[in-house]
């Protein structure tokens, strides 16, 4: 059973091996697949939409203006020998097209234009977000991956030296050399390792689900990056702290802008607008004379409101107290960010110094566990110092591949956060 089961694990990396996933090519996947980046290009592209439409308030319009109108009532007057006269007709039509400009309206639809400019700013910010977002996703599933695979590593490595410390002390046994007692403590810790086996397998399935929900594609057959590999790509790392260019805080100082500009543009409705027309028209009747003929007029209209019960001053306060609001929330999120980025800063320095103890651990423990083994066939100690050396040299090693692991998390993280982070950012992984 115990063969069967290493057999398994090392047939499941001869598959792998089949397919290289680097991790800038599990980013891209995850960029290329995700719903959330395809509904933000969308919000961009709705965005960009309304602002051109808003733009066109600010040309010449021109339209083509037809009415008809029936009456059922014609006013009439009869001149004695004229007769009687029709001052019109009961079919009534005009047709002809019209430009119309808005020569001034103090900034009503500039402002309103460049308001909209600046939605379509934030929702471009939004989307870099979701990229930088997505990004990190993707790296901490592919080195959860890494770290299974590892983990994996290290207990099947165990239980091939339990598997042959157990049949060591059965020859001993056989031979009158070791008790009975230590044989069944020898199988029980290669059982014990054969349960973690089974345990850590089924985190590399679950570790590889997750991946594969983020790329929409199955990464069970593919060969990751070496753990350590991956690490050095981004151990001389140096990322900046969070900024004004960092896409969340870019977004809502546009956003902030925006309600700023559609304030102004609300109080430029309490000013004069002044409108030109001009209009070319084919029109019937005229006037008393039953025929058609051609009309040119030319048109200048002056609006401003006199009383409206404030509306418009409440609705650009509104827009004024939105502008407000967006700058406090872009403000706190200014300091949320550094401080998420100070405290990740302290843990991967942390991470980095721990991975020298680390590394320093591994090769001691390695050590008293072969040399307590070495005693303990030399008759000097007992078998449940064996044990309790093989149980520290794999903790050592497991601590040691998450350690790494929280280092490439907090390194991921932490480039999330900083002041500029295109992505992949220049990281350079094994390929």
């Amino acid at each position: 059973m115990i063969l069967f089961v290493i057999f398994i694990a090392f047939s499941c990396s001869d598959a792998r091996a089949a397919l290289h996933l680097s991790l800038n090519d599990a980013v891209d996947k995850a960029l290329e697949a995700s719903s959330q980046i395809k509904s933000a290009e969308s919000d961009v592209m709705s965005a960009d939409h309304q602002a051109a439409a808003q733009m066109t308030y600010l040309l010449p319009r021109l339209t083509f203006d037809a009415n008809y109108r029936y009456v059922t009532n014609v006013p009439s007057v009869t001149l004695g020998p004229l007769g009687t006269i029709q001052f019109g007709d009961y079919n009534n039509y005009s047709v002809g097209p019209t430009l119309s400009y808005t020569l001034w309206d103090t900034g009503l639809a500039r402002d309103s234009w460049n308001s909209f400019k600046n939605l379509a700013e934030a929702r471009k910010q939004d989307l870099e977000n979701a990229k930088i977002q997505i990004q990190l996703s993707s790296r901490l599933a592919y080195f959860r991956v890494q770290l299974a695979i590892e983990e994996l590593k290290l207990v099947t490595d165990s239980l091939k030296v339990s598997n042959a410390q157990y049949k060591d002390i059965s020859d001993r046994f056989a031979a009158g050399a070791s008790s009975r007692t230590d044989q069944l403590d020898a199988h029980r810790e290669a059982q014990s390792m054969e349960l973690n086996l089974e345990q850590d397998q089924a985190n590399l399935e679950l570790a590889y689900r997750d991946l594969s929900a983020l790329l929409l594609a199955d990464t069970q057959a593919a060969e990751l990056d070496p753990l350590e590999e991956t690490y050095k790509s981004f151990a001389s790392a140096n990322f900046s702290p969070p900024g004004e260019e960092h896409p969340r805080i870019r977004s809502l100082q546009h956003v902030a802008t925006a309600s700023h500009l559609a304030s102004e543009s609300q109080s430029s409705s309490l000013w004069p607008t002044l409108q030109v027309s001009a209009r070319a028209s084919y029109e019937y009747p005229n006037t008393i004379l039953l025929a058609s003929y051609e009309q040119n007029t030319v048109q200048a209209t002056l609006t401003m409101p006199l009383f409206e019960w404030s509306r418009t001053r409440h609705l650009s306060s509104e827009k004024e107290a939105e502008a407000i609001s967006t700058e406090y929330r872009r403000e706190q999120l200014k300091t949320d960010l550094q401080r998420d980025w100070d405290k990740t800063k302290i843990q991967l320095e942390t991470y980095r110094r721990q991975r020298t103890l680390n590394a320093e651990m591994v090769g001691e423990t390695e050590e008293i566990s072969r040399l307590i083994y070495s005693s303990y066939k030399n008759g000097r100690t007992n078998y449940l110092d064996v044990q309790s050396a093989n149980l520290r040299a794999l903790e050592a090693k497991v601590q040691a591949a998450r350690t790494t692991a929280q280092f490439l998390i907090q390194s991921a993280t932490l480039e999330s956060l900083s002041k500029s982070n295109p992505i992949h950012s220049g990281v350079s992984t094994h390929e």
